[in-house]
């Protein structure tokens, strides 16, 4: 049974129970008597757990190479950031009412809002020449087009993350889900569940690790129209003016991945703004009539807690219509048939001296060794009586944390 397992490719304790070879071994087992049986059950249970170790170990890692990551099976193309290019245009200012006659200012503004005003002529016109402009006009806008007005790819900033199983698990599904929308060309993912579970963690490391600008956007049921599309900055020497949102420069930055942190406390009146956005359209319109649209390689993300949580507003239903909901918990910790999981140990055993030295294999397999006695070589061969009792230290302390979640819960709901 040990060898037909060990070329079986299974994700659970459930498909490993359906192999022929374990349906056999479990069938003489219950010829046994109940002296010898009980305990080859138990040699059996702690077997198939062995090889469930190897496996979740051995298929939720995290591979990069240079062109791409992969998040347990699910692979996803690098973005490959380019620089990006603006246009300039022309735009006429200021008009002004002097001796009956009408003047205003001509300049040239780029397409993130800089400003270009010309020396060598005068930008001053008359109401005529507003009509049709002067041949300096096309010239020099032809001359600023031509100078490859350019912005760097924005680098995504480096995050330090632990590698665990679970973590990964929710990567893959993750990755799954955002090459659909890629796919597509339409919807949004919304994170869903408790504070604290990672979700904010988990778009920086995914943004992080495929090479992708990440743009948070805070949501909050005080929001206004200007506050996504375009705000007000002070030059003192031209005064007031108005240059887009950090929404909108997302929708046009290269390969970027927009979260919008607490998506569902967004007020009424904009989520008909978003409609277009998060469908087929994929597009903004701004309160002045211009349409920005997102750029394909542009990732839409969501977030939110629970909603049946005291005070959580439920997801807008012109929004849920939209998206694809996936549900982030806290890492496992104690299964069914009454094993515990490693995974957030992995994390704590850093802070802990005796055991911080050991990589993630060994601590996983020294842990159910100590915590769940699946006796392998390899934990054996780990275990001293100072490991043993840091184990057992955090152990009993992740049990205290899942009680007191549990309870956080309970009174939420």
């Amino acid at each position: 049974m040990r060898e037909a397992i060990s070329k079986a490719k299974v994700s659970n304790f459930a498909k490993l129970e359906t192999l022929p070879e374990v349906k056999e071994i479990r069938k003489f087992i219950s010829t046994l008597p109940k002296e010898f049986s009980n305990y080859a059950n138990e040699q059996l249970f702690k077997t198939l757990q062995e090889k469930l170790i190897e496996d979740r170990l051995k298929t939720y890692s995290i591979k990069i190479f240079e062109d791409k990551v992969i998040f347990g099976r699910e692979a996803i193309e690098k973005f490959k950031g380019k620089p990006v290019k603006y246009r300039w245009r022309i735009k006429v200012e200021n008009k002004i009412l002097q001796e009956g006659k009408v003047y205003a200012k001509l300049v040239f503004e780029r397409e993130d809002g800089v400003i270009a005003e010309p020396k060598k002529y005068n930008n001053i016109l008359k109401h005529n020449e507003i009509k049709q402009f002067p041949a300096w006009v096309s010239r020099y806008l032809k001359h600023l087009n031509s100078l490859c007005s350019t912005e760097s790819y924005r680098v995504p900033e480096f995050v330090s993350f632990e590698e665990t199983p679970w973590f990964v698990q929710n990567l893959e599904k993750f990755t799954s889900l955002i090459k659909e929308q890629l796919q597509f060309q339409e919807g949004i993912l919304i994170l869903e569940r408790d504070a604290g579970v990672g979700k904010n963690f988990l778009v920086e490391v995914f943004s992080a690790l495929t090479n992708r600008p990440l743009f948070i956007i805070p949501c909050n049921s005080k929001m206004e129209k200007e506050d996504i599309t375009f705000v007000y900055e002070f030059d003192p020497k031209r005064g007031t003016k108005r240059v887009y949102s950090d929404l909108v420069k997302a929708l046009k930055t290269p390969g970027a991945v927009i979260y919008l942190d607490e998506i569902n406390t967004l007020p009424a009146s904009l989520v008909k703004i978003f409609n277009p956005l998060f469908d087929y359209r994929r597009y903004l319109v701004l309160s002045y009539g211009e349409v920005i649209k997102a750029r394909e390689d542009v990732i839409l993300i969501g977030g939110m807690n629970l909603q049946n949580y005291l005070g959580v507003s439920e997801l807008p239903q012109g929004i849920k219509s939209k998206t694809d909901i996936m549900y982030i918990d806290y890492p496992p910790f104690e299964d069914e048939k009454g094993f515990y999981y490693p995974d957030e140990a992995l994390i704590l055993k850093d802070y802990v001296d005796e055991v911080s030295m050991l990589n993630k294999k060994e601590f996983t397999y020294l842990w159910y060794y100590v915590v769940n006695d699946v006796k392998t070589e390899l934990g054996e061969k780990l275990r001293t009586p100072e490991r043993e009792r840091e184990v057992h230290l955090i152990f009993e302390l992740l049990k205290i944390a899942n009680e007191i979640r549990k309870a956080y819960r309970a009174y939420q709901t």
